[in-house]
């Protein structure tokens, strides 16, 4: 199949699959009411942002509240991942390929395009849209916490390859290669930013789908796309480990700051208040 048209058909598919997965596990909502006095397109969309811009700041101020606990656990996880740098270059020559391509024409080509960030923000736009014109709350909360999800995490990616600077496998065999604050591609393996998406939209939708098939479906993808990763030598197994563990701590953060408010409980310490005007928007951010 032609390339170019592979990943929108991808797209699509995966749009209109979460759509289908989600409405079927919800039972259907019969319009008993006069249209007028449900919320408008426009003010669930307000809403939606004002939800999106108070877990960015609960989602982001979590150094700054993390327990002693946490930052042991914390430390903990950095020296593990330091650890596994160690047997980064006995699991390159282990796996062999030498290759300098992302996409090698096989039979990892799919789960490597289901980690494109293009393709992850079409699916997340994709899937809010309908569940916003549909008036499906489901599909519109899912396609937001995508959002957010992919956002979030990716931040997290675009500062950290800035600062780590390291060398991607085709270019060195010395996982140590760290040169700091480099922007050329060759110099941005950690860390994985096709991992980190992966397992953002995998976990968002095995959650929410929330059935043992949909997590090996949709987990089991984002572990063929880390494999594929190291296999094409475009990161070391450290990189696409740290990126795993991102994507899904995300996820389930952002999850939880939205299973706690619909229990009425607030995990944010953020609240926020925007009040459209006729010239502009004012925005109001309360800090506890």
């Amino acid at each position: 199949m032609n390339s170019h048209f592979y990943c929108p058909l991808i797209k699509s598919f995966s749009i209109c699959f979460t759509a289908l997965l989600l409405n079927s596990s919800v039972p259907a909502q019969t319009n008993t009411r006069d249209s007028s006095q449900f919320p408008s397109i426009f003010n669930i969309f307000l809403d939606d942002v004002k939800v999106g811009l108070s877990d960015a700041g609960s989602y982001y101020s979590i150094p700054f509240r993390l327990s002693k606990t946490d930052w042991i656990y914390t430390v903990g996880l950095i020296g593990l991942n330091t650890l596994l740098i160690t047997f980064d270059d006995d699991i390159k020559q282990l796996v062999d390929k030498d290759t300098k391509r992302s996409l090698a024409g096989d039979y990892l080509e799919v789960p490597i395009r289901y980690g494109q960030i293009e393709c992850a923000d079409i699916l997340s736009i994709g899937t809010y849209a309908t569940g916003l014109f549909l008036k499906n709350d489901d599909v519109r909360i899912t396609g937001r916490l995508l959002f957010e999800s992919l956002s979030f995490a990716g931040t997290v990616i675009i500062v950290s390859r800035a600062i780590a600077g390291r060398s991607r496998p085709f270019v060195t065999n010395n996982p140590w290669e760290f040169k700091g604050f480099q922007w050329r591609f060759r110099s941005q393996a950690f860390p994985s930013g096709h991992t980190t998406v992966a397992f953002s939209i995998s976990t968002i939708l095995a959650e929410r789908i929330d059935n043992i098939w949909a997590r090996i479906g949709f987990y089991g993808l984002a572990s063929l796309d880390a494999f594929a990763q190291v296999y094409n030598n475009q990161h070391w197994l450290s990189d696409v480990v740290v990126c795993a563990a991102l994507g899904i701590g995300t996820s389930f953060y952002i999850l939880s700051l939205d299973e706690n408010r619909k229990n009425k409980k607030s995990l944010n310490i953020f609240k926020l208040t925007i009040i459209p005007t006729l010239n502009s928007i004012k925005v109001i951010y309360h800090l506890e």
